[in-house]
Formats: structure tokens, sequence, C-alpha cells
């Protein structure tokens, strides 16, 4: 079975909407308004995370599928300079609260990283 490192990163509501003006490109690429949400409704029960407007005296409303938040959620977290994985396996799940960003990855016991690197012939620095 070898080692397991499992890894959470998880968004409040309002630390989704900072991460959507954060990557505001890549939000308005998947046709989101530029003006950040005004609210962020998380249906554990689909698995679904719907973005509200406030549209005059009205609402306007934006499924966005887990996946893509997921995506412009790691987009967030590079620019921050957050550390994350990069050969991990990647999920996102959606909580009552919260949205989880999860990376496992799967390490041989066996094999030191750094030695494997040497045997490609790059250097461990």
């Amino acid at each position: 079975m070898g080692i397991i490192d499992r890894r959470e990163i998880t968004f409040d509501r309002p630390a989704i909407v900072a991460a959507l003006v954060d990557v505001a490109d890549g939000a308005t690429a998947l046709g989101l308004p530029k003006a950040k949400p005004d609210m962020v409704r998380l249906i554990p029960s689909q698995q679904r995370v719907t973005l509200l407007w406030t549209v005059g005296d009205g609402t306007a409303d934006f499924d966005i599928p887990v996946e893509t938040l997921g995506a412009l959620l790691i987009a967030h977290c590079h620019r921050r300079q957050v550390v994350l994985p990069r050969r991990a396996a990647k999920s996102v799940s959606v909580e009552a609260d919260v949205v989880v960003l999860s990376f496992t990855v799967h390490i041989n016991a066996g094999v030191t990283p750094g030695v494997e690197k040497l045997k490609r012939g790059r250097s461990c620095g």
C-alpha cells in the first residue's frame, strides 16, 4: 500500500467569492458576470454550487459545475502561492458550509523520492 498523503483545503462562502474575484478572467470566460456574486448557495445533496447576483429587484443565478469551481479554486491557490502537489488525484466536494479540495498522493514506501529523481538525471535542488 505504501504511504498515502492526503490534504484538504476548505473554502467557506466568503473564500469562494474572494477566489472568484481573484481569478475573474477565468470566471468571466465561463460566462460569469464581472461583478462578484452576492451569495453562494451550497447544495451538498446534489454536489452543486449556485452563485447569485442581485439584478434590479430580483436575482440572477448561475450553477457552476463543482469540477469547474475546483479548477478556479486551484488557480486561486496558485496565485496565492499555496503549494499544491502536482501529481495528486484531485477531487472537489460540496459540504454544508464549505467546498473542499482534496489531494491524494500515493507514495511507494520503498523508494526515496530524491533518489528516484537522481536516477532520472535530475538534480534534487
